[in-house]
């Protein structure tokens, strides 16, 4: 089998017409080299987007006229050779495959840009390939220009014309986009910068309440091209003060941080338009809502499983054996003592302002909020009988309609639960001090009136809504035994 390598750049100086159509009839197969001049030597996400486009556009030209074997991205820094994509195709015979190759060269023009009419029909493309009305060839290639054509959106776009993405994909507000391979695989997932894969359960035939088979195995061997499917077995979480990891035979890999499985849990959320409001924001006090917890084989993969989707994340950092095991020692001498039923926090023995400040530290511990910019605001007993927290999120690169919450901090000692009847001005707090969410943090049960009341007031207003109950505090304090230990000496 004879073989040859072309640039796209240098055909039109190498070769004329006639001698191209020579060498592409005695070689059977052809290595076509894109560049991607942008990497490495730009700050834009943008740029590289761009660079990247023309290489899916020119394999989807060839694809008319040969059949492709492979694409694959070739990285090599030097001053003279850039790093480029090369296309591997057989051309078939009878077609215009020379005629084609050197009319992309000759528009291709590397020092000045591509001609006009390369451009124009290679974004218009990319519109179709963004809107599904296109599967391109290079579909792996489509990704990487989709994740850095995201990142350039939010780095290279005014405010205005995010929030306009957002509306149209509403995954974007948390990173993530629909795969391209999702068309050519038949499995509709997402992926975000960060390499995390979002396989919503409504992307099945059956959710996984009836049993469905965990799709990520089969996905990953249909994206990698693998022989055999990658095993999972599930696995346990466990968190100390300064550990949060899971845990299986496959070994230790420490959880991602919150507010990546927040964006990837949200993500799942927004693109299931019967799952209501989503929740912006995550904290590990919420990790019960995670399902199940599974392990790859190598132990190098973490996959989550929750009501609306499987999430696959990568890249995690492993936990040594010998530091893994001195925590898992540390929990299992108070395993017995530490389960939920067992917990009884002394709630007589702290004071309205203590109270106050066991609410501002877990704020402050949570990875949620920015604990720099917690502030109190009135005096503890005032009006309702609470005190109010103004905290400001995280920022993160993502757009997020949710930046300041008012948390309501209510110490109650002579009732069983929390009425509607005891939360009062709730809008007036909100505006005055120019928030978008509110909360509220209370050592008893939260009534039915009370979750119906502030559901009502967040939907009608667009707040996002916190709830923490006596249940939600103890569960969080169960998982941070340094703050339980502070205000109650257990």
């Amino acid at each position: 089998m004879t073989q040859t390598s072309l640039s796209i750049i240098t055909l039109k100086d190498e070769f004329s017409l006639e001698e191209l159509e020579k060498k592409v009839s005695t070689n059977d197969e052809i290595h076509l080299e894109i560049p991607l001049d942008s990497i490495g030597k730009t700050q834009s996400h943008l740029d590289i987007s761009i660079d990247l486009l023309f290489a899916i556009y020119i394999g989807d030209l060839i694809s008319q006229f040969g059949d492709l074997i492979s694409a694959e991205m070739i990285y090599r820094r030097s001053d003279v050779v850039t790093d480029w994509v090369k296309i591997t195709f057989r051309p078939i015979p009878g077609k215009d495959v020379a005629k084609i190759l050197h009319n992309l060269s000759q528009q291709f023009d590397f020092e000045n840009g591509p001609a006009e009419d390369f451009l124009i029909p290679a974004y218009d493309f990319f519109d179709k390939v963004e809107s599904g009305q296109i599967n391109p060839k290079l579909a792996k290639i489509a990704d990487d220009c989709m994740a850095n054509y995201i990142s350039g959106d939010l780095e290279d776009f005014d405010e205005n014309t995010v929030i306009d993405h957002c509306q149209q994909n509403p995954e974007r507000m948390f990173g993530f986009w629909k795969c391209i391979q999702s068309y050519t695989l038949g499995i509709t997932f997402f992926s975000n910068l960060e390499e995390v894969l979002v396989i919503p359960h409504k992307c099945l035939e059956n959710s996984i309440n009836n049993q469905k088979k965990l799709l990520s195995p089969h996905l990953l061997k249909a994206m990698e091209e693998l022989d055999n499917e990658i095993q999972f077995n599930k696995a346990t979480y466990i968190q100390t003060n300064d550990l949060k990891f899971v845990f299986n035979n496959s070994g230790f890999l420490s959880l991602p941080q919150e507010y990546l499985i927040s964006n990837s849990r949200n993500c799942a959320q927004v693109i299931q338009k019967d799952s209501g409001r989503p929740v912006w924001r995550f904290d590990f006090a919420e990790i019960n809502d995670v399902s199940e917890f599974y392990l790859s084989d190598n132990g190098e993969i973490l996959l989550l499983v929750d009501n609306y989707a499987e999430y696959l994340f990568f890249n995690l950092t492993k936990i040594p054996r010998e530091t893994a095991e001195k925590a898992l020692n540390i929990v299992g001498d108070a395993v017995e003592f530490l389960r939920p039923s067992n917990i009884k926090l002394d709630w007589t023995q702290i004071s309205d302002e203590t109270f106050e400040e066991l609410c501002y530290a877990i704020l402050a511990q949570s990875d949620i909020y920015n604990w720099t910019k917690i502030q109190r605001m009135g005096k503890s007993r005032s009006r309702d009988q609470g005190r109010d927290l103004v905290v400001e999120a995280r920022k993160n690169f993502v757009y997020s309609p949710i930046k300041k919450y008012i948390i309501q901090c209510k110490l109650i000692n002579k009732r069983n639960s929390l009425t509607g009847k005891m939360l009062t001005d709730i809008v007036d707090t909100v505006e005055r001090f120019g928030a978008n969410g509110y909360g509220i943090m209370t050592n008893v049960v939260i009534d039915s009136t009370v979750y119906n009341k502030l559901n009502e007031i967040g939907t009608r207003k667009g707040y996002d809504i916190k709830f923490w109950s006596k249940d939600e505090i103890e569960w969080f304090l169960l998982r941070r035994p340094d703050i339980r230990k502070k205000f109650f000496k257990i």
